[in-house]
C-alpha cells in the first residue's frame, strides 16, 4: 500500500483530502506542521507528501528541503493560497514534484499524487533493476559520472552501489554481502548507505569510516568478515580516483587512452599496501570506468571462462559500445543452458561535451530521459559561461519543455524529441520539437489540448518558462507537432577554445 502525508493546518481540508485518498487505497497520515510531519516522516517512509507552503513554525519550503535530505526518494507536492510564480520557481529549485495553488481540485492533487508516485516507481526499477541498488546524485549538483547495469530480477540483493556527490568530489561507495547475513534484514543496505553518507556530511576521512562502519557491522551482525567495501572519490576536474581499498575484490578498470582492462588487484599502487587495504589514487578521466564484479559474477566467470578471458569481452564491449556496456557484457557471457549470468555494474567518467556554437539531440519522448538531457544542458551553460542562476534558468525551462512534449505530445504513441542548443551573440537559445498531436495554439481561447492551458494554472509548463527566459516563442499546429524555442542573454560568456 502507497504511504502518503498531508502537511496542513486546515484540519477540515486535511481531512477531507485524506477521506478521498483513503477510498483510493492509500495510506494516509495528517500532520498539522512541519515539525510534527518530520517527526512522522522518521518513523514512516511515505512515498509523497503534500505540504501547505506557509503553517505555524518551519515552511513548506523548510520541509522540503529536510525531507530530500533524509531521502530523495520521496515527492513532495506544494500547495499554497498564496502562489505566485517566484514561490513556485523556488519550490521547483528545491525540487518539489508540483506546485498547486488553493483553492485546488481533489481530482487535480489525486492526479499529481499518481504522477509522483509513477516517477517514483520509474526511478526505483531505473536504480535497482533486481539485485543493484543505485541513488545517485541530489539534481542540483553536476554529476561526472555515469552508471550502467544490468541483472536478473531473480538474483539475491547482496551488493550495494551509492553514488553521492559533496562539493566537487563525487563519492562512490560499493557494499557486498554474504547473503545469509543479508536474511531478514531487508532494510539494512540502506542503513549501511546513510551510515556511510552521514560520515561524509560531517567530512570524516575514507579510513575513519571504514573503520567506524567496521565496528558498527561488528555489532549488529557480529562480524565484518562477510563484507567487502570500496570507497572511492572521483575528482570530475582532476581526472582523478581516490580509492580506499578494504578487501579482494576482482574490480576492473577500463581505460579508453590504452583500450585495455585490468584488475585493480594488480595495481603498482594497490601492491605497495602492506595490509592488503588503504589509499590509493588513479587516473580516471572520459570513457574510463570502473567495473564491479560482485562475488557470485567472479565465481560465474571462473566456472565458465576465467577472469583473462571475461578481460577481453570487455575491451571488446568498450570498442564496439562506448561506456554503456552493462547489458552487452552480460550478454556476451550468458550462458543459455546454465541460466543468466549475475549481474554487471560499470561506472563510467563522462566525456567533457565539445560545444562552440550548436547541439543538437534526439531522444526517445520519455521522461527517464530527463536526468541526462537536464545534465547535458548543464555542460552547455558551463561551456556558454553561464552564471549559476542562468543556469537554472535555462535547464528548469528545458525541464518545463520537455515535460510538456512527453506527457501531452505523443499520447499512448511513441515518438521523438529533438533539442537544440545554439549559442549566437552572447545569447543562448534552446529548441524543443516534438512531431506529436500538435494543437491550435490561442493562449487567450484556452483550447484544452494546450500546453498552455495544462498547465498554466498550476504555475508550471509555459508561465514558468516565460517567467525564466528573455524570448520564448511557440509553433504548433494539429497533427504537426509543436516547437518550443526560447532564449537567453548571457552575462559573461566564456572565450571560445
Amino acid at each position: 500500500m502507497k504511504r502518503v502525508m498531508i502537511v496542513e493546518d486546515e484540519q477540515t481540508l486535511a481531512f477531507a483530502l485524506q477521506e478521498s485518498l483513503i477510498d483510493e487505497g492509500y495510506e494516509v497520515d495528517v500532520a498539522e506542521s512541519g515539525e510534527e510531519a518530520l517527526q512522522i516522516f522518521t518513523v514512516k517512509r511515505h512515498e509523497v507528501v503534500v505540504t501547505d507552503l506557509r503553517m505555524p513554525g518551519i515552511t513548506g519550503i523548510q520541509l522540503l528541503r529536510e525531507i530530500k535530505k533524509i531521502t530523495a526518494a520521496t515527492e513532495v507536492i506544494m500547495v499554497s493560497a498564496y502562489g505566485s510564480m517566484e514561490t513556485a520557481i523556488e519550490a521547483l529549485r528545491h525540487r518539489a514534484f508540483d506546485f498547486v495553488t488553493k483553492p485546488y481540485a481533489v481530482d487535480y492533487i489525486k492526479l499529481s499524487i499518481r504522477r509522483a508516485l509513477e516517477r517514483a516507481e520509474r526511478e526505483k526499477q531505473r536504480r535497482t533493476n533486481g539485485t543493484a541498488k543505485f541513488v545517485s546524485a541530489p539534481p542540483d549538483r553536476k554529476l561526472g559520472l555515469s552508471i550502467s547495469y544490468d541483472s536478473d530480477n531473480s538474483e539475491p540483493a547482496s551488493y550495494y552501489l551509492d553514488v553521492c556527490t559533496l562539493g566537487r568530489l563525487t563519492n562512490i561507495t560499493y557494499f557486498e554481502a554474504d547473503p545469509e547475513l543479508m536474511e531478514g534484514r531487508n532494510d539494512f543496505l540502506a542503513e549501511v548507505k546513510g551510515f556511510v553518507r552521514n560520515g561524509l556530511f560531517k567530512r570524516q576521512g575514507n579510513p575513519c569510516i571504514i573503520k567506524d562502519l567496521k565496528d558498527y557491522l561488528t555489532q549488529t551482525c557480529g562480524s565484518a568478515s562477510g563484507w567487502r567495501f570500496l570507497l572511492a572519490s572521483h575528482d570530475d576536474k582532476g581526472g582523478k580516483l581516490r580509492l580506499l581499498w578494504a578487501g579482494t575484490q576482482h574490480h576492473l578498470i577500463f581505460s579508453r587512452r590504452t583500450g585495455r582492462a585490468h584488475s585493480l588487484l594488480s595495481h603498482p599502487d594497490l601492491k605497495k599496501l602492506r595490509s592488503g587495504s588503504g589509499e590509493f589514487q588513479i587516473r580516471f578521466t572520459g570513457g574510463d570506468s570502473l567495473l564491479f564484479l560482485p562475488r557470485r559474477l567472479v565465481d560465474y566467470l571462473n566456472s565458465r571462462m576465467g577472469l583473462v578471458q571475461f578481460v577481453s569481452v570487455v575491451e571488446s564491449s568498450f570498442r564496439n559500445n562506448g561506456s554503456d556496456v552493462a547489458g552487452p557484457i552480460r550478454k556476451a557471457i550468458r550462458s543459455d543452458h546454465d541460466g543468466p549470468a549475475p549481474g554487471i555494474i560499470v561506472v563510467s567518467a563522462k566525456d567533457s561535451l565539445n560545444f562552440v556554437n550548436r547541439l543538437s539531440v534526439s531522444i526517445a519522448a520519455d521522461r527517464g530521459n530527463l536526468v541526462e538531457l537536464k545534465d547535458l544542458a548543464e555542460q552547455v551553460c558551463d561551456k556558454c559561461g553561464c552564471s549559476e542562476d542562468e543556469t537554472f534558468d535555462i535547464v528548469t525551462a528545458l525541464n518545463e519543455a520537455l515535460l510538456n512534449s512527453m506527457s501531452h505530445a505523443y499520447g499512448v504513441m511513441a515518438g521523438d524529441i529533438k533539442v537544440l542548443f545554439t549559442r549566437k551573440n552572447r545569447r543562448l537559445t534552446v529548441e524543443v520539437r516534438d512531431s506529436g498531436r500538435g494543437f491550435a495554439y490561442r493562449p487567450v481561447l484556452e483550447p484544452e489540448e494546450s500546453y498552455d492551458w495544462i498547465t498554466r494554472r498550476e504555475g508550471r509548463g509555459l508561465s514558468i518558462i516565460n517567467k525564466l527566459m528573455d524570448e520564448v516563442d511557440v509553433v504548433s499546429s494539429p497533427g504537426k507537432g509543436t516547437i518550443v524555442r526560447m532564449s537567453k542573454k548571457i552575462s559573461r560568456e566564456s572565450e571560445k577554445k
